[in-house]
């Protein structure tokens, strides 16, 4: 995962990320992200938050698709149209049957060599191979695919069977309306890269599940979130009773689903105190007592 440098800042690193998150994550202008902040005590020009948000924003979008999980094999893929100035561009999207956005093109041209180009994107940058690609009326899809060999999982969709596409573009159009418009097509390709990535973190699709489950889900993604946007890895404080020393430590991930009891964490932990007290671990069990360990699992 990329270091993000927040140096030669004034303001620190925990309002820079908020700021980008609020930006990113909601139908906020710049304007209203720093309404938000003079709200919270915390007086800052939207010009800085504009600075923020091209120099922070793509570093994080990056990492967080380092960290996603794979998609499902099943890709819905359409294009928008939207206005640049007084030229019309396509925004070519694909997502997932589930929402999650995977990658966007913006190109002035709708032919197969725009499609060409999405789907080699898809199929280089995705873990998993495609079972489907619902597609709309264009034939550039199907050309496409056939230069691909991949013509067998084409479903040209009929009515509905591509609103999972068209819906996915609602985000893009508030967003448009806020920022009154897109001003080029490169600063479009970049705002839309890195709004998918982070949108892609923070949505749950509430209605689909509990609140337990959305609990679990919200304390994963705080957990990427912080990775993300973190200077460096996080190293884990330990605090071992029965020899008054703190042992600060870069600790191997474990799969824990808790915090508590995390014994693979507690065994690195004594071997490290074995090296500084020459023993063998085994003679330190009543070291190896935790009472506090900042420790995230599953991250």
């Amino acid at each position: 995962m990329a270091r993000i440098s927040y140096k030669r800042h004034r303001f620190p690193a925990t309002l820079i990320q908020h700021a980008v998150w609020l930006y990113f994550g909601f139908a906020l202008s710049l304007h209203d992200v720093e309404a938000m902040l003079v709200q919270r005590g915390v007086d800052v020009s939207y010009k800085t938050i504009r600075a923020w948000t091209l120099k922070f924003g793509p570093k994080i979008a990056a990492n967080l698709r380092r960290r996603k999980l794979p998609p499902s094999p099943r890709w819905h893929l359409d294009e928008m149209i939207c206005k640049i100035g007084d030229e019309r561009v396509y925004l070519w999207r694909a997502v997932d049957d589930e929402g999650e956005v995977l990658d966007i093109v913006v190109q002035k041209r709708r032919d197969t060599r725009v499609a060409l180009k999405l789907l080699k994107q898809l199929l280089r940058s995705l873990p998993v191979e495609p079972e489907s690609i619902v597609t709309d009326g264009p034939a550039s899809y199907g050309s496409a695919l056939r230069v691909l060999g991949r013509e067998g999982v084409h479903r040209p969709g009929r009515l509905r069977e591509n609103n999972r596409a068209e819906n996915s573009h609602l985000p893009i159009r508030r967003r448009e309306r806020k920022m009154l418009g897109f001003k080029s097509q490169i600063s479009a390709q970049r705002f839309l890269t890195t709004h998918a990535a982070i949108n892609n973190a923070f949505d749950f699709q509430r209605h689909m599940i509990s609140r337990p489950t959305l609990r679990l889900f919200r304390a994963r993604t705080e957990s990427v979130w912080a990775r993300a946007v973190a200077w460096r890895e996080p190293r884990v404080l330990q605090e071992i009773s029965g020899c008054g020393l703190n042992v600060t430590a870069p600790v191997r991930r474990c799969e824990c689903p808790t915090i508590s009891g995390c014994n693979q964490a507690a065994r690195q932990v004594t071997t490290l105190l074995a090296a500084k007290f020459h023993t063998a671990p085994t003679r330190m069990p009543e070291m190896a007592e935790i009472h506090q360990l900042e420790f995230c699992a599953n991250m």
